[in-house]
């Protein structure tokens, strides 16, 4: 669900300042910011932010990132870019604006192994089998059942141009996505990217870590559904 441009208004004229607090509690707590998946934490908020607008937390997100010693910001600018297939381009743009504001930082530069358009179908197939293993023929399908074009936008765009940009690891990128789905309360694709992020490196341990981070800002049914599917994918479900 894309974020409405008049939000990105309210987000902006949040002070810096203002974020700051939120930072001190966050170095205070049981995660290791330098570790791997206390990285991923940070960016995770981030995501999650950019998914579910709310006055003053994305800015919140941005100045932990900005003051974490673990994090680039090429770090942060790749989590924002990874956000679009999620939360459309007007959620993008508000934070890389507020990213810009807060960091002072310019743009980078495109990573040497983004695709081109020639056989960025191919780039999408192989990173769409990645994440859904034995079950991406069936996806596929249904996708194409829905629309033809749903299922090619989603490899070229999503699975290629987006997650190909070789930034991030696939692994981070479906640990982004699990965040944002949780924002977004979307239970199905929750699911299949809890299995994605399963199958790229993270365990049943990393990602209960992260949704725990995350649960503050949910609501209580979706966080149980996040835990009880798995559990479930885990376990072999």
């Amino acid at each position: 669900m894309a974020t409405p441009w008049a939000a990105g208004s309210a987000l902006l004229a949040t002070p810096f300042a203002a974020a700051i607090p939120a930072y001190t509690a966050c170095m205070g707590s049981k995660f290791e910011e330098r570790s791997p998946l206390g990285r991923i934490e940070c960016l995770c908020e981030i995501a999650h932010a950019i998914a579910a607008p709310r006055a003053g937390l994305l800015r919140e997100a941005l100045a932990r990132a900005r003051a974490s010693s673990a994090l680039t910001s090429t770090d942060v600018e790749e989590s924002i870019l990874q956000s679009v297939p999620y939360s459309g381009f007007p959620g993008a743009v508000e934070a890389l604006a507020a990213w810009r504001e807060i960091s002072a930082a310019e743009a980078g530069a495109a990573p040497a192994q983004e695709k081109e358009a020639r056989g960025r179908r191919a780039a999408g197939a192989r990173n769409f089998a990645l994440v859904y293993g034995d079950q991406a023929g069936r996806v596929r399908a249904e996708l194409r059942a829905l629309h033809p074009a749903l299922e090619r936008w989603i490899l070229e765009f999503g699975y290629a141009r987006v997650m190909g940009r070789g930034a991030l690891t696939l692994g981070e990128i479906e640990a982004l996505g699990v965040a944002a789905l949780l924002a977004q309360e979307r239970r199905v694709p929750l699911t299949s990217h809890l299995r994605g992020a399963l199958r790229n490196g993270w365990s049943r341990a990393d990602l209960e870590r992260i949704i725990d981070r995350l649960a503050p800002r949910c609501g209580q049914e979706i966080v149980r559904y996040a835990r009880e599917a798995l559990a479930s994918l885990a376990a072999g479900g």
